[in-house]
């Protein structure tokens, strides 16, 4: 069975024990759905381990001190492209989010204060173009979003910048 079926399946159990009558038959819905969550976790771990390493999935993580957390999942070819996006994007969020890590699958690739990020758009034009638009992508994303982190001038003027800078025309 794939993650998504168990997945699926554990919300069906859940559903059913909503509208269980008795609580016994409540709890035994509740803990076999608990069950198949558990074994799609370790399903889902397996086959980020087993996967090579390059076709792994990199995702940064944000975190406050009143103890928010913002995850990012960058769709980007190199790790140097992503460790690019992350300077972006830490930057980006420093006023609502004070440290960051960077992984790939399973593994932490870097970790730091957003504080201490910078985003130069000179440093852009070595990365890919598909990973400055995906940069730009989250941090539209998160101007869209009803938080406190879309109203944070900081992401928004540098949201500007990135705009403009996808937009320009590139010599190479």
């Amino acid at each position: 069975m794939s993650v998504k079926e168990l997945h699926g399946r554990a919300w069906r159990l859940i559903y059913a024990a909503k509208v269980a009558g008795s609580p016994e038959r409540r709890k035994l819905l509740m803990d076999e759905a608990f069950e198949l969550v558990k074994q799609a976790s370790d399903l889902h771990r397996r086959e980020i381990e087993d996967a090579p390493t390059s076709a792994r999935p990199y995702r940064l993580w944000l975190f406050n001190f009143s103890g928010a957390t913002l995850s990012v999942d960058l769709e980007i070819e190199s790790k140097a492209d992503a460790l690019w996006a992350t300077e972006a994007l830490s930057a980006a969020c420093a006023e609502e989010y004070d440290d960051y890590e960077l992984w790939q699958g399973t593994t932490l690739l870097s970790f730091g204060r957003t504080g201490h990020s910078i985003f130069c758009a000179q440093t852009a034009m070595e990365i890919n173009i598909a990973t400055q638009l995906s940069v730009l992508e989250a941090e539209e994303a998160m101007c869209r979003s009803r938080t406190n982190l879309a109203r944070s001038r900081r992401l928004l003027d540098l949201t500007g910048e990135m705009r403009k800078w996808c937009d320009s025309p590139k010599v190479n």
